[in-house]
């Protein structure tokens, strides 16, 4: 047997404000637990779905710096 209730915001905070303060307390953390792991997963994958620079990529951008930097310093 299943039951589904179909609640809003509102209803909702109501019900949480009736909870037990330790209770209260635990749903915060519990809530905050789930929003972290979701950002850092999402997170995660942005970072390791990115691109990747190159040894020689590395390489021809600290060239290019060393270059301005030298092109600067003459100005």
């Amino acid at each position: 047997m299943e039951l589904t209730l179909e609640l809003g915001y509102e209803q909702i905070w109501e019900l949480v404000k009736q909870l037990p303060t330790a209770q209260q307390v635990k749903l915060k953390k519990d809530l905050e637990q789930a929003t972290t792991k979701t950002s850092l997963s999402d997170f995660q994958k942005v970072l390791l779905n990115g691109p990747v620079m190159t040894d020689e990529g590395f390489e021809e951008v600290k060239k290019t710096r060393q270059q301005l930097n030298k092109r600067w310093k003459m100005s």
